[in-house]
């Protein structure tokens, strides 16, 4: 009865589980068509971005900024701002450069940019720079808005409220995202979720994610990065990151990558989902898999797994194993008389009792019920394994405390030895079944060796047992 209430109750939990697993990569997928949707957005969002280097030339430009000028990127990149300006904006631009270049940022600085049908379109722009680890320049990064005109007519107006539209996206994601350059892993653009409160300046990637100075390169953390690098594909690995308490997070990380017009890896997008949860449900799922609910000892699956491992070893190295059943006498009689919530706790007490007398080599299965299986490695012979007998069931017969009430059992045992009874795992296990029955059958609180090999009888000892109150 109870082993049927712990098999039902075994069940749920797994169906609970598999439930949570199925939430979990479903929550993945909404997240990942997230960043899918914020990756168009970032090309087709309502303001043009563009990238110069130091001499300033384009390094890059989004969907958006040429759709607004009417040119194609090959158009573009590679050529001075100043070409696609009034004169009167290029001789501004080349004043006002040196300055953004020293400040760092600008704000709400007009231009009249050039269409490419000649038509002038002024605008306002916003923007910031970027630094290597030694402080030395790397590109700026700025965004542009159309001037409405009336804004044109009180001479521009210095609010970014527009400006601030991709900023606030990025930070409305729930998860990690970056732009990484792909010559130094420095980040570029990152947002809320990325940064925790550190400064973007000089920020790099595994400084960041794995507070770590060097990229990831080991097979546990392989860089995402350098797979795009090596495949010229998006990719995803799992990695181990670290929050600003620096806990561990288990992270599903994807990157993507960005090309320039001759087709170079300029940058990745990098973002990453916290599956943290989901890994803690699967090995939930896994444990249950292979280990008994009530006692959390590993199950006939698991112990079955161990005894064949062991089997290998002990054949090669020319070593015994013994395997042992032992069973709780007059189980039903405290599940009948206390109940079974006492039973469980006296099987959950029995567990631990037979943990603390064998070795961490050793292995404790439960088999179901008031069954136990007991594989002990590397043993020299019969007599040895009679003392571990001994000590069992001796150690059963001292009293165990449950709560408010004190309860006094005995077991039965029976062991058979590998090879010298059994070569082969099913064979072992039921013909220490069938000694334990023989010791069962002789009164119980005694245990049998499989002697059948020899044509004798199995060895038996007393062990005086106080009677069940």
């Amino acid at each position: 009865m109870a082993d049927s209430t712990q098999q039902t109750s075994q069940a749920k939990q797994i169906k609970a589980l598999e439930a949570q697993v199925a939430a979990f990569q479903q929550k993945e997928q909404t997240l990942l068509a997230s960043v899918q949707k914020f990756q168009t957005l970032y090309e087709r969002a309502p303001l043009g971005y563009q990238s110069l280097d130091a001499a300033g030339h384009f390094l890059e430009v989004n969907q958006t900024w040429l759709d607004t000028l009417g040119y194609e990127r090959q158009e573009v990149v590679g050529r001075s701002f100043a070409d696609f300006l009034t004169p009167a904006s290029q001789e501004r631009f080349r004043r006002q450069f040196p300055m953004f270049l020293a400040d760092g940022q600008i704000k709400g600085v007009e231009f009249t940019m050039l269409r490419n049908d000649g038509t002038p379109l002024p605008v306002s722009f916003d923007g910031s720079i970027s630094r290597d680890p030694a402080g030395q320049f790397q590109q700026t990064h700025c965004l542009f808005r159309e001037l409405r005109p009336e804004e044109q007519v009180t001479g521009g107006v210095s609010g970014s409220r527009d400006g601030e539209i991709l900023k606030n996206i990025l930070d409305s994601l729930p998860h990690p995202f970056y732009v990484i350059s792909a010559h130094d892993y420095t980040i570029r653009i990152a947002n809320r979720a990325a940064l925790k409160g550190a400064p973007l300046e000089n920020l790099h990637c595994y400084t960041l994610t794995h507070h770590r100075q060097s990229p990831c390169m080991s097979q546990e953390h392989p860089c995402t990065l350098a797979l795009v690098k090596k495949t010229g594909k998006p990719a995803i690995v799992e990695h181990i990151h670290f929050d600003a308490e620096n806990n561990q997070r288990n992270m599903e990380v994807h990157g993507f990558p960005i090309y320039n017009p001759a087709g170079e890896l300029i940058e990745m997008i990098e973002y990453s989902i916290d599956i943290t949860k989901r890994k803690e449900a699967e090995r939930k799922l896994a444990h249950l898999a292979t280990h008994d609910v009530l006692t959390g000892l590993p199950n006939r699956a698991l112990f079955n797994i161990r005894l064949e491992l062991e089997m290998v070893h002990a054949s090669r190295n020319k070593q015994k194993i013994a395997v042992m059943l032992l069973d709780l006498d007059r189980f039903k009689q405290v599940n009948d008389t206390l109940g079974h919530g006492v039973g469980d706790r006296l099987l959950q007490a029995v567990a631990g009792i037979l943990q603390k007398q064998t070795r961490k080599s050793d292995t404790i299965a439960r088999l179901g019920g008031d069954e136990f299986l007991v594989l002990l490695p590397e043993v020299d012979d019969g007599e040895a394994v009679e003392g571990v007998a001994c000590n069992l069931l001796a150690a059963l017969t001292r009293p165990i405390h449950l709560e408010d009430r004190e309860v006094q059992i005995k077991a039965s045992l029976g062991f058979a030895l590998f090879p010298d009874d059994g070569k082969d795992g099913e064979t072992l296990i039921r013909l220490a079944d069938t000694a334990m029955y023989q010791a069962k059958a002789s009164g119980g609180g005694i245990f049998r060796m499989y002697a059948e090999r020899e044509g004798t009888e199995g060895h038996k000892t007393l062990v005086p047992l106080p009677p069940i109150p």
